[in-house]
């Protein structure tokens, strides 16, 4: 569905062999067929079927697709012990690495982005020693239809994570890069401001895998003035969350106690990459950080304008 012309594009001839196939020449439908233009998903690469894998466009037909997309590279697998919380992310492996070896620790530079409206969200900690640090930004007039980059897809694929959409694929990149989980939520579906609380007694909330849980008190949720809206460290809600109709979206990034987290994958009987992160514990000092990575890729792929940042303390 997504051929037009002149776009750049896979193609497998006979003789390649994919993922349980080989390609041959065959008659489809009557026309002759001397190899196919494939999907992602033909290639192995990712999930996505829903069109050719579209490539960029000043690449010269007929270029060897193995070094166009860098698949000869090499992927290093760690298995870090549940109390390295701090090794759950690029930098903190390069962090470790650097102290090990006495290499010298280059940080990518994280331009804070200059807040085009003066608009924030007021943000209440309700339960300060669950939640000591929530910050969040408002940015409007996003394309969440945007592509996300073929290079972030890649690393994301590599990382053993499946690109999404363009907004969810950016909190995923930065949680890899920096280690920091982050969400964001519709804003257009927050009624009010943010409050982290715990939840009320038999509150019920559809979460982003479609399950409806109702909750007991000891999990921490954000809420709006009205109702649930994730649980806080784990997994967002269906209800705020963002889609291709997004165009402004509110980003969190907040500090959880571990003790808060641990063992709620258990109780709910499935986890996720950022409740595996909060509950081994993450950089304190690192949410406005991430939170500003978040914006700068977000205002360079999808667009739009950034709020302030807003942050909420425990006194």
């Amino acid at each position: 569905p997504n051929v037009v012309p002149g776009i750049r594009v896979p193609v497998a001839l006979p003789g390649a062999r994919l993922p349980g196939m080989e390609i041959k020449a065959a008659n489809v439908r009557g026309v002759a067929s001397h190899g196919m233009l494939c999907s992602a998903k033909e290639l192995g690469l990712s999930e996505d079927a829903s069109g050719l894998l579209v490539l960029p466009p000043d690449l010269p037909p007929g270029a060897a697709l193995r070094e166009v997309l860098d698949l000869d590279d090499q992927v290093l697998t760690t298995k870090p012990t549940p109390n390295r919380g701090d090794c759950l992310s690029i930098l903190g492996m390069a962090r470790e690495v650097a102290a090990i070896t006495s290499a010298r620790l280059e940080v990518a530079g994280i331009r804070p982005a200059h807040p085009a409206t003066g608009e924030t969200l007021g943000i209440t900690l309700e339960a300060p020693q669950a939640c000591p640090r929530y910050c969040g930004r408002l940015v409007r007039g996003i394309d969440a239809r945007a592509q996300t980059p073929l290079w972030m897809a890649q690393r994301l694929a590599r990382s053993g994570v499946r690109a999404v959409s363009a907004i969810v694929d950016i909190t995923n990149y930065v949680m890899l890069e920096l280690g920091q989980p982050l969400h964001a939520f519709d804003a257009e579906k927050l009624d009010g401001g943010i409050h982290v609380r715990f939840a009320k007694n038999g509150e019920r909330l559809t979460l982003l895998n479609a399950e409806t849980r109702e909750l007991s008190p000891d999990f921490l949720v954000i809420a709006d003035d009205k109702k649930a809206l994730a649980l806080a460290g784990i997994m967002g809600g269906m209800e705020s969350a963002v889609s291709e109709a997004t165009r402004d979206i509110f980003l969190e990034s907040a500090f959880f106690d571990p003790g808060v987290i641990a063992g709620k994958s258990r109780v709910l009987g499935f986890g996720s990459d950022s409740a595996y992160r909060f509950e081994r514990g993450v950089d304190f000092s690192g949410t406005v950080n991430a939170l500003e990575r978040a914006t700068q890729l977000a205002l360079e792929i999808c667009g739009g304008q950034a709020a302030p940042v807003s942050e909420a303390r425990a006194e």
